[in-house]
């Protein structure tokens, strides 16, 4: 006698329906993007905050006036809140995101600013978030907040200073690092030597 087999969903659950809500500067109602029904949206947004769950500040807080407008992230889990972030993507010296110490769901996580990635203003744009002066993917979104039909206007340069001084930071740390790591060999091995004679 033959047994029936089991159907594919018993026993099984069903993965869970993120969403995730723009609110900001210029928009009216919050941009809502489903995990299940728009799938590849959801996807790339999501791309652009995911990384930073788990990685310690790597940038001192801009000054506000370098900013540009600010556009909150929440990320929501069957329903609650658990993830928020607030993106600049138009911060002079490239995209920059901001991690609060207190996530919807209560957790702590430390507060932190990131670099952001260079594709934020497209991917923003390509959803709905009214930014102008970046050029959109005509092939998601053409038109749609900004899209494609946006004519570029000019823009702040690039915060080199703040840029390079936060490198120098970086590299000075290790630099200093290696000497001392240098010199301690350097003597272990003066005293080694001098030890054999």
């Amino acid at each position: 006698m033959t047994l029936p087999l089991a159907t594919a969903s018993a026993g099984t659950m069903a993965d869970p329906i993120k969403v995730i809500e723009i609110t900001g500067e210029g928009i009216d109602t919050a941009i809502q993007l489903a995990s299940d029904k728009d799938k590849a949206r959801f996807n790339v947004v999501f791309s652009e905050v995911s990384w930073l769950a788990g990685q310690r500040s790597v940038t001192s807080s801009p000054a506000p006036d370098r900013l540009g407008p600010k556009y909150t992230l929440v990320i929501l889990t069957d329903g609650k809140a658990t993830d928020t972030y607030d993106l600049y993507p138009q911060a002079a010296g490239g995209p920059r995101a901001f991690r609060p110490d207190t996530q919807p769901d209560g957790r702590k996580v430390g507060a932190g600013w990131f670099y952001g990635r260079l594709s934020m203003p497209t991917t923003l744009i390509n959803v709905g978030v009214p930014l102008t002066g970046v050029p959109g993917d005509p092939g998601i979104n053409a038109g749609r907040g900004g899209g494609a039909d946006v004519a570029p206007t000019t823009s702040d340069s690039p915060d080199l200073a703040q840029v390079l001084g936060d490198w120098t930071k970086f590299t000075g740390l290790n630099s200093a690092l290696i000497i001392i790591v240098a010199m301690g060999i350097f003597v272990l091995a003066f005293v080694l030597r001098k030890q054999g004679r």
